[in-house]
């Protein structure tokens, strides 16, 4: 029998094989009836082969919230749109060390994250370095605070941050349609600043934005090449107030071939499906690992509420799946 043009055989490649080429990824988001089912199969036995039955989980936690200077489309915490969203200042160390402490009940880390075009300078900076000291040892902690500069860098790894959590968005040909305070390669240089200082790197984006098929391949190939050390996908959740509040929600299936083209393009870096899963994959949404996903975020956003982590934590078990513990 003839295999399918995404077909991937990974015994015949080391686990450094780069995936499918461009034109092949195109094909996956475009396959159709039980070409489909037959995508979301290759993805699954590429995860198997890598992660075996582990998938990995992630939690957030809005440290800083509203009032961003920057103009990014979807987002609710930009002072240029009526979104309602609550704004407020750096939270107490407090109130990250309990949501740390819950992270590690769940088998996560927590990602730190701030609104803003940048927090790493003056007073607010030093708080969240000595804060960071304070709470390391409850969890891995992550941070996410906008543009790093090298020196920033460093000290956020010197105070015990392990990932920088920073997305490209979409497709560098896609992004001046959805931001335009700043521009693609400041993203990139931060991402580069970040391994530079010895962070790991966390870095994906958005998707159902109004971007082309072309374009979702495009990014996922822009994300091979910057070689994060995973990939956190999102599936965009409209905001009312902001441009892309009217914005259709993604097809459940068109989701899931999505997660496919991703995995099959990246085979080996762990892929993360974020914001938007339970809205968009609705009934569908614990097919997302037999999609080629390798781990979820779980419990709240920054703006909106998620699925609770005793939820997930049960379909993961349903499923035949484990948690893989983060320290």
């Amino acid at each position: 029998m003839k295999r399918p043009a995404w077909f991937i055989d990974l015994s015949e490649h080391s686990l450094a094989h780069k995936g499918i080429d461009e034109k092949t990824a195109l094909k996956v988001l475009r396959a159709q009836g039980p070409d489909t089912f037959g995508v979301l199969h290759e993805a699954n036995k590429v995860r198997q082969r890598i992660f075996g039955d582990a998938v990995t989980l992630c939690s957030i936690l809005n440290v800083k919230s509203g009032g961003c200077s920057e103009d990014c489309a979807f987002c609710a915490q930009s002072a240029k749109y009526n979104t309602g969203v609550a704004a407020y200042p750096l939270v107490p160390a407090g109130r990250m060390k309990a949501h740390a402490l819950k992270a590690r009940t769940w088998g996560s880390h927590l990602g730190l994250i701030t609104s803003g075009r940048s927090v790493l300078q003056g007073k607010t900076f030093e708080r969240f370095l000595s804060d960071v000291r304070r709470i390391k040892k409850t969890c891995e902690l992550h941070a996410s605070l906008g543009t790093l500069t090298p020196d920033a860098a460093l000290r956020l790894k010197r105070a015990g941050i392990t990932t920088y959590h920073h997305n490209i968005e979409t497709a560098p040909s896609f992004f001046s349609r959805i931001i335009r305070t700043h521009s693609f390669t400041e993203r990139v240089d931060t991402i580069r600043h970040a391994k530079s200082a010895g962070l790991k790197v966390c870095s994906g984006g958005i998707v159902g934005l109004g971007e082309s098929l072309e374009q979702r391949v495009e990014m996922a190939f822009t994300l091979r090449e910057l070689a994060p050390d995973r990939i956190p996908l999102n599936f965009l959740n409209p905001i009312p107030g902001t441009p892309l509040g009217k914005q259709p929600l993604l097809a459940p299936m068109e989701a899931l071939k999505i997660v496919a083209m991703f995995r099959l393009v990246n085979p080996c870096l762990d892929i993360r499906i974020c914001g938007g899963r339970d809205k968009v994959l609705r009934e569908l949404h614990p097919l997302v690992f037999f999609a080629g996903a390798s781990g979820i975020m779980t419990g709240d956003y920054l703006t909106t509420t998620g699925r609770k982590p005793e939820d997930d934590l049960r379909m993961i078990r349903d499923l035949g799946l484990k948690v893989r513990f983060h320290g």
